[in-house]
C-alpha cells in the first residue's frame, strides 16, 4: 500500500507488502513533468531549493533518496517500520528528486570514495565486478574540476530490467540504472560500454544537475559539457584509441544526420515551447554528440589548460549562480580562452543556432616541375538550403551563407618527413584550388636511368607487388596525406588520393582514424587488386593494431569474399 500524509510518504502498511517486495521495487523516474506525479511541487526546472526528505518503509526495505542519509529511525509500532532521514542541502529542481524502495544489498565502494552500489541480492556478484574501476572515473573528474562531488554521498542503484522505465533515470546524487550492464568477470565485450554509461551519469551529476540550463535552449551546452567529461575518462582510462575512433563515428554520424533544424543546439526555434523533449529520441542524440564535436573544437581552439579552468569555474562552490547559459559560456571563451571576438561572433550562430556541418571534397594533383601538390577544394553543407526562408530562420543553412570559421590543417607525409600545413580555410569560394610545397626533393631519382621495356615516364604495365608498392615515392615524395588529421573540426571529408597513397596509410600511420579512413576507401573500390587485399590481410594479422580497426579490415575482406567467391 502506499499513502501520503504530513509530507512523508509510507510504504509497506499493508499485510500482503512483504511479499510483493520479494519480487517488485518502487522507483521514480526523472522524464520529463513527472515530478509533481508523485509528489507536490512546481515541476519546472528553473526552480530550484533545497530538500529535506523522509521516507517511511517496512523494516526489511531500504529507501534511497537524494542527499545525504541523516539518520534512520525504528517506531515503535508492530509490525515496526523504519523512516529514512535524508537532507539535500544543494538547490535542484523537483525533476532530480528520487526515491528507489526494494531489499538493496548495499555494496559501499572499495577505494574509500563517497559512492554506495545497490541492487538486489540476486545480482551481487555482477554488481562487484562491474563497478571496480568506479573510483577511477570518480577520481579523474575530481582531479579535472579540482571540485570535490557536490552532493556528498553518490548512489547507484541498479533494478532489473523488467522493473525500470528507462534504461537510466538520474537524480541529484543518486542514479537508476538497469541491471542489465551488469557483467561478470567472464564477459568482455559489454566491459567498456558498461562503464561508459556509468561515466557519464557520473558526469551529469555536475553538468546538468548541480549546474543547470538557464534557459532551455542552453540545455545542449550542460549535456555536452558531460559527455566531455565522459570522452576524458575514455581517454584517460580506456585508452586514447577508443576516444579517438568513438569520436570520430560519432563525428561521421552528426554529420550524416545534422540536415535539419530539429538538430540546431541553441536555436530558439528548436527549444521554445518543446518542454526539453528536443533532447529525446534520435534527434536528441544526434545533438548530445554534436554537443560534445563543437565543445572539443572549441577546447581545440583556446587550449586544454584555457577550457579546462573554464569548467572548474562553473562548477566551483565559490560561483554565486548555479545556472549557465551559452551567453556566459561565450563570455568565458573570450575571457579565459583568449578567443577573439570575430571568432566568437561568427563561431556560436554558425554552430549553435544554426544547422548542417561543411562538407569538404578534395582531390590532388603532383606538379613534378614545381615540387608542390595542387589541392582542389570544393565546399558544401550538410543541411540543404531553403531558398523561401532567411539564413537562419528555422536553423537551415542557406547557400549565401560564408561557411565556419577556421583554417583547416593538411598533413603531407613525404619521403623525408611529415608536415603540417594549416592553409585550408573552412570558408571561402565554392571551388578553390590550394598550393602546397614539397619539402622533399627527387633530383637523384629525376635522373636514373630506365629499366628495359619501362615506359619513357617511368611507368611499368609490368611490376610485382613491391615494385607497385613503391610506385608513389618513384614519381613524387609524396607518401599519403590527411586533412583534419587532429579533427579540429565537424566537417564531413571526402578525400581522394591515389590507391597506392592509401595502402601506404594503412600500413604506415599509427593513428586509428588515418586506418580506419584507409580501409573505408580501400573497402569502396570496385576492383580490389592483391596489392589492396594484401594489405588489409596484413593489417588483420597485425596483433599491435587496434581492434576495433581490425575488425573493420576483417569485414572489408569478408565483402570482398562474397562478391568475388575468393581472396
Amino acid at each position: 500500500e502506499h499513502k501520503t500524509g504530513s509530507g512523508r510518504l509510507y510504504f509497506g502498511e499493508g499485510r500482503n507488502w512483504r511479499s510483493f517486495c520479494q519480487h517488485n521495487v518502487l522507483h521514480s523516474n526523472s522524464q520529463i513533468r513527472r515530478a509533481h506525479c508523485w509528489f507536490p511541487c512546481i515541476d519546472s526546472a528553473t526552480q530550484r531549493c533545497p530538500f529535506d526528505l523522509e521516507f517511511t518503509v517496512s523494516t526489511d526495505l531500504v529507501a534511497v533518496s537524494n542527499g545525504d542519509l541523516l539518520y534512520q529511525v525504528l517506531s515503535k509500532e508492530d509490525p515496526p517500520r523504519k523512516t529514512y532521514v535524508y537532507k539535500l542541502s544543494t538547490p535542484v529542481s523537483a525533476q532530480w528528486i528520487s526515491l528507489v524502495v526494494g531489499p538493496f544489498e548495499v555494496l559501499p565502494d572499495k577505494n574509500g570514495i563517497s559512492v554506495s552500489h545497490m541492487c538486489l541480492s540476486s545480482t551481487l556478484s555482477k554488481l562487484d565486478n562491474t563497478i571496480s574501476f568506479f573510483h577511477d572515473a570518480y577520481s579523474c573528474y575530481e582531479d579535472y574540476l579540482a571540485a570535490s562531488f557536490p552532493f556528498g554521498l553518490y548512489k547507484q542503484i541498479f533494478l532489473p530490467s523488467e522493473m525500470v522505465v528507462s534504461p537510466t533515470s538520474f537524480g541529484a546524487s543518486t542514479c537508476i540504472f538497469s541491471a542489465d550492464i551488469l557483467n561478470d568477470e567472464k564477459v568482455i565485450d559489454q566491459i567498456i560500454g558498461t562503464r561508459i554509461k556509468l561515466a557519464y551519469a557520473l558526469a551529469r551529476q555536475w553538468f546538468g544537475i548541480y549546474t543547470s540550463a538557464e534557459e532551455p535552449n542552453d540545455d545542449w551546452l550542460l549535456d555536452g559539457l558531460a559527455g566531455f567529461l565522459t570522452d576524458l575518462f575514455i581517454k584517460r582510462y580506456l585508452g586514447n584509441n577508443e576516444a579517438r575512433y568513438r569520436r570520430f563515428k560519432a563525428n561521421c554520424t552528426v554529420c550524416q544526420f545534422d540536415v535539419s533544424g530539429a538538430t540546431a543546439l541553441g536555436s530558439p526555434d528548436a527549444s521554445t515551447d518543446l518542454y526539453g523533449t528536443q533532447t529525446l529520441g534520435s534527434y536528441g542524440k544526434i545533438r548530445s554528440l554534436k554537443a560534445v564535436a563543437v565543445l572539443q573544437t572549441l577546447e581545440k581552439q583556446m587550449g586544454p589548460d584555457s577550457f579546462r579552468k573554464i569548467l572548474q569555474m562553473i562548477v566551483a562552490s565559490t560561483r554565486a549562480s548555479r545556472t549557465l547559459s551559452t551567453k556566459e559560456f561565450r563570455h568565458l571563451a573570450n575571457k579565459i580562452g583568449n578567443l577573439e571576438r570575430p571568432f566568437l561572433k561568427e563561431f556560436f550562430p554558425r554552430w549553435i543556432e544554426s544547422c548542417g556541418c561543411p562538407i569538404m571534397r578534395l582531390g590532388i594533383s603532383y606538379n613534378k616541375r614545381r615540387n608542390l601538390v595542387e589541392l582542389a577544394v570544393s565546399r558544401g553543407c550538410t543541411a540543404k538550403a531553403d531558398p523561401g526562408s532567411d539564413s537562419h530562420v528555422n536553423g537551415d543553412i542557406q547557400e549565401g551563407a560564408t561557411g565556419w570559421p577556421g583554417m583547416m590543417s593538411v598533413r603531407v607525409h613525404e619521403t623525408d618527413g611529415v608536415y603540417d600545413h594549416p592553409i585550408l580555410p573552412m570558408a571561402g569560394e565554392a571551388l578553390q584550388v590550394v598550393e602546397l610545397q614539397c619539402h622533399s626533393k627527387l633530383a637523384a631519382k629525376r635522373f636514373q636511368k630506365t629499366k628495359k621495356g619501362s615506359k619513357p615516364d617511368g611507368s611499368d604495365d609490368n611490376v610485382d607487388a613491391s615494385t607497385q608498392e613503391n610506385r608513389t615515392s618513384m614519381d613524387s615524395p609524396l607518401l599519403w596525406i590527411r586533412v583534419d588529421p587532429e579533427m579540429e573540426y565537424l566537417a564531413e571529408i571526402h578525400f581522394h588520393q591515389p590507391i597506392q597513397m592509401w595502402i601506404n596509410q594503412l600500413e604506415k600511420d599509427k593513428d586509428v582514424i588515418s586506418q580506419s579512413q584507409a580501409i573505408a576507401v580501400l573497402e569502396k573500390l570496385p576492383q580490389l587488386s592483391f596489392a589492396v587485399i594484401n594489405a588489409l590481410n596484413n593489417f588483420l594479422n597485425d596483433t599491435k593494431a587496434f581492434w576495433r580497426v581490425r575488425v573493420e579490415a576483417a569485414y572489408a575482406l569478408a565483402v570482398t569474399a562474397s562478391e568475388r567467391r575468393q581472396i
